[in-house]
């Protein structure tokens, strides 16, 4: 067995992604938040779908990943729970909101 490259690695996921969507538009269901955002998590190194949320949030300010992880324990609590088949819009709100929250405290 040889490590995938980082480009195997988005392939895969991507490809995992589609096949599972296909599934869904022959038999019906949803797209698990966790595979709909595998390969945006891989391809920037980011370890859930909160984060590359606040990425997305903060996109024209360069944030570091450890920066990202550290702010999300900050604002996780602040945070409505994670809906299994979410869209990764709903996420950004979700995590749009908590940060918001949280601003409003340290006040």
């Amino acid at each position: 067995m040889f490590p995938l490259s980082y480009g195997r690695r988005t392939f895969a996921a991507g490809l995992a992604t589609r096949i599972r969507r296909r599934q869904i538009d022959e038999d019906g269901g949803k797209m698990p938040l966790i595979l709909a955002t595998l390969a945006l998590c891989i391809r920037e190194g980011l370890g859930q779908p909160e984060w590359a949320a606040l990425r997305s949030i903060f996109i024209g300010e360069p944030m570091s990943r450890p920066s990202i992880i550290a702010l999300w324990k900050k604002i996780e609590g602040f945070a409505s729970s994670r809906g299994e088949t979410e869209t990764f819009g709903t996420t950004k709100k979700r995590v749009s909101a908590a940060l918001d929250r949280w601003r409003r405290q340290q006040k």
